[in-house]
C-alpha cells in the first residue's frame, strides 16, 4: 500500500495533576505548526474532513477535491489558508494551472504521466509517485492526463509530501 503523504510530529502532553511523566502520541501535522525539538504546543488542530464533507469543484483542466484546509475556517477562493491538501484530476491533454501567488505548491502524481512546465524556470516529467515543488505564482502548464495529490502552503509555512510504501 502506498500512502501519498507523511506529515507527523510528536506531541508532548504532560504535566498536570496526577501525571508523573509526559505522554506522547503521533498525530498528523499541517504546514505552519511549530515544532521545537520534537515537542510543540498545539494551538489548533487540523480538522480532517470526512468523505461526505469533501468539496469537489471544477477547474479548467478537470476537478479538484479539497481534503483538508488549515485553519478550519479558511477558504481556498479567499486565499486565507496556511495549508491545504487536495487531490485533482487532469482530464485534458494540455492545461494551465491557476496562479496562486504567495503559495508554495507540492504536487505528487498518483496516476498517469504528466509534464509540468514552469515558464522561465524549468520543465519536469512526472510518473506515478514523482513530485514537483514549485512557486504557485509561476505560470505553470501541464501536458498529459492524470490524478495528483497536492499540498499548498502559504509563504512562511512548510510541509512535505512523501510516497511511503508499506511491506504489507
Amino acid at each position: 500500500m502506498v500512502h501519498p503523504m507523511r506529515m507527523t510530529k510528536r506531541v508532548h502532553r504532560g504535566g498536570g495533576k496526577g501525571r508523573d511523566r509526559p505522554r506522547h502520541r503521533q498525530r498528523p501535522v499541517l504546514a505552519g505548526e511549530p515544532t521545537h525539538g520534537g515537542r510543540c504546543t498545539v494551538k489548533a488542530n487540523l480538522a480532517y474532513l470526512i468523505r461526505r464533507d469533501h468539496k469537489t469543484t471544477a477547474w479548467s483542466g478537470g476537478t479538484t477535491t479539497e481534503l483538508a484546509i488549515y485553519p478550519k475556517a479558511a477558504n481556498y477562493k479567499q486565499g486565507n489558508y496556511l495549508g491545504r491538501l487536495s487531490t485533482a484530476t487532469v482530464d485534458v491533454e494540455a492545461s494551465l494551472f491557476s496562479p496562486l501567488p504567495g503559495i508554495s505548491r507540492a504536487l505528487l502524481l498518483l496516476e498517469g504521466r504528466m509534464t509540468l512546465g514552469h515558464e522561465g524556470h524549468y520543465e519536469r516529467e512526472l510518473k506515478p509517485f514523482d513530485q514537483d515543488r514549485f512557486d504557485g505564482g509561476w505560470t505553470t502548464h501541464s501536458q498529459g492526463r492524470g490524478r495528483d495529490f497536492n499540498l499548498m502552503c502559504a509563504l512562511g509555512a512548510e510541509g512535505e509530501l512523501a510516497a511511503l510504501v508499506s511491506a504489507g
